[in-house]
């Protein structure tokens, strides 16, 4: 047994350089930063409830209507963005990270020669254990380039060939 599990760590390489808890720790902060964005966007679509709600009682004529239609765009705004954070959210919580990817896809964190990445939602560059992650939609032209790739194949982006190391 022992055996065994000396060739699945050599095999492995990304375990060997990235903790198997990292691809948990990584997705779990990008859960945590969709979380505290969605939080954030809910206390300025209170504020702005509140707001109107000021205006609606202290004011008439047409700059009370120009501000309440501009409250209005900016609630339709942060509506729609609060959206697309639980839409992210809903993505995120569907990603397993005990599942160990072949090649990329959905939910794989891939190190390549240029760096790390985590096919998830974009939510740009994440520090876990003290290295650099790239939180990115699977969607995204990068995204669309490591897509199906294995350890050693190598992908051409911005001008630059990079090489995948490996895929969690």
């Amino acid at each position: 047994m022992l055996e065994n599990k000396s060739t699945f760590h050599e095999s492995n390489f990304c375990l060997l350089i990235f903790d198997p808890m990292t691809k948990q720790a990584t997705l779990q902060l990008s859960l945590e930063k969709v979380n505290h964005r969605m939080k954030e966007l809910e206390v300025l679509l209170d504020e702005l409830h509140a707001s109107m709600e000021d205006e609606t009682k202290s004011s008439a004529g047409d700059k009370h209507e120009t501000a309440r239609a501009m409250v209005q765009l900016e609630q339709e705004k942060l509506s729609k963005q609060l959206n697309e954070f639980v839409h992210m959210k809903g993505i995120l919580t569907q990603i397993n990270p005990t599942v160990k990817h072949l090649q990329v896809g959905m939910g794989s964190l891939v190190e390549t020669s240029e760096g790390w990445y985590f096919l998830s939602v974009g939510l740009g560059q994440l520090l876990v254990d003290d290295k650099r992650v790239f939180a990115l939609n699977p969607q995204a032209p990068i995204g669309l380039q490591l897509k199906g790739k294995k350890e050693g194949d190598e992908v051409a982006f911005g001008g630059r060939k990079m090489i995948v190391l490996s895929v969690c």
